[in-house]
């Protein structure tokens, strides 16, 4: 139920229902580290990663299509298990030749126990540029979905 919910605020939040809304499901990023990937399990049914064996928060990182240049709104899902263990995320767009970078301000979720929504915005595709959403999970925080512009 608590997924259900969360999944049509996120399409309202998201403008989905809008020929420019995208979504994909967390667990189609990767660790940042490679040596940190065994920190991560996926759910598939649900969509979900999870930091289930590390302590800290390994980075995870998910890219996300564009078909247009311009600011990029995000929205990404994230449920905290223990009040230690935050989670912080931010975007990140990159010029296709790797000169030049726009980030957008990191948020963190600190509420335990609940899905809390990120909402990530200041990232500037230029023409044909690389959009990602990179995030710190901490131990046992999962990421679970990520709505966005396009």
């Amino acid at each position: 139920m608590k997924r259900a919910m969360f999944v049509a605020a996120m399409t309202i939040l998201a403008g989905a229902g809008t020929a420019d809304a995208r979504g994909i499901a967390a667990f189609s990023g990767r660790a940042a580290d490679s040596n940190q990937q065994s920190c991560f399990t996926t759910n598939t049914n649900i969509g979900w990663v999870t930091n289930t064996q590390c302590s800290g928060a390994p980075a995870y990182i998910i890219a996300l299509d564009t078909d247009t240049n311009g600011s990029k709104t995000i929205n990404i899902g994230v449920e905290i298990a223990e009040s230690f263990a935050t989670t912080s995320c931010h975007s990140v767009a990159v010029a296709r030749n790797g000169i030049g970078a726009t980030l957008s301000p990191v948020r963190t979720a600190t509420q335990a126990g609940g899905l809390t929504n990120l909402l990530l915005q200041g990232s500037n595709v230029t023409s044909q540029g690389l959009l990602y959403v990179e995030c710190d999970v901490g131990q046992n925080g999962s990421l679970i979905q990520v709505d966005w512009n396009n």
